[in-house]
């Protein structure tokens, strides 16, 4: 007669009280060592509750996981188990029970490389300094590189963009619009530099760029059709060429009939 093992029940899970933010790539074994923390329980007891049941023994279970956290399955394992190599920057995917860096052995040896520089070769190498973590590294002559790695790039990217943030936005002189972030800019277009330095030079009486002309009028001098004012504050006193040419013939008209006139009063003195 066989003896039969023992039947053990299973722990009935169910959403822990306190929680906490999945961080990527840290696998589930970190994850569940800070949720456990966070609820005052130790560490061995939870993992081992998260396994398959009855006798909740072998790999974590995401489905598990997920019913003590309150979260999707999915999204967990596509939070936990999956990272970005320190070297390049790629996605990759960590196992449960591993805390992997990098993607590849490729990757992994440069990590090594850059972390111990080898001395360069004479008049095929040469040793620079990374402009972000101040590392040195040898590379190629033709080579022109300025970090040791992506991750470098990126928070040196960031560090630039943070800095450009702290600079307040500048504002144009003359139309009061937002430049950017340029302290050393004055003017947001040619236009308001131009009225700029002739407001300087006292060339002109515009209150800001653009402004009609002080003498501008609402109509049309010769038929009295209301007209726009002309662009960059030029005095407009016609609407069309017609009525240039119309007010034309008139003052020739009225300088030839005040040339007559004036000549008859010479040829007849009274």
């Amino acid at each position: 007669m066989t003896r039969r093992k023992p039947t053990q029940p299973a722990i009935e899970l169910v959403r822990l009280p306190f929680q906490v933010r999945p961080i990527a790539g840290e696998g589930r074994e970190s994850f569940i060592d800070r949720l456990a923390e966070a609820n005052f329980l130790k560490p061995h007891y939870l993992r081992r509750t998260l396994r398959e049941p009855p006798w909740h023994r072998g790999e974590l279970q995401w489905d598990r996981i997920a019913t003590a956290t309150g979260r999707d399955a999915n999204e967990l394992r596509d939070i936990l188990g999956h990272g970005r190599c320190k070297e390049c920057g790629s996605t990759m995917s960590i196992a449960s029970s591993t805390q992997r860096r990098t993607c590849s052995a490729a990757c992994r040896t440069k990590s090594y490389r850059r972390n111990r520089p080898r001395p360069p070769k004479p008049g095929r190498e040469r040793l620079i300094t990374c402009a972000h973590c101040e590392r040195s590294l040898s590379i190629r002559v033709s080579e022109k590189r300025r970090y040791c790695s992506h991750a470098c790039r990126e928070a040196a990217y960031r560090a630039r963009r943070r800095e450009r943030e702290a600079i307040p936005i500048v504002t144009c002189e003359a139309c009061q619009n937002p430049i950017g972030r340029f302290p050393n800019r004055r003017w947001c277009s040619k236009r308001c530099s131009g009225w700029g330095w002739q407001k300087s030079m006292g060339l002109s009486a515009l209150p800001f760029p653009g402004a009609p002309h002080p003498d501008q009028s609402l109509g049309c001098l010769d038929c009295g059709i209301p007209i726009e004012p002309g662009q960059g504050g030029r005095l407009r006193k016609y609407c069309s060429n017609r009525c240039v040419a119309r007010a034309y013939r008139r003052r020739k008209k009225q300088a030839a009939t005040a040339t007559q006139t004036l000549r008859s009063q010479v040829e007849s003195p009274e």
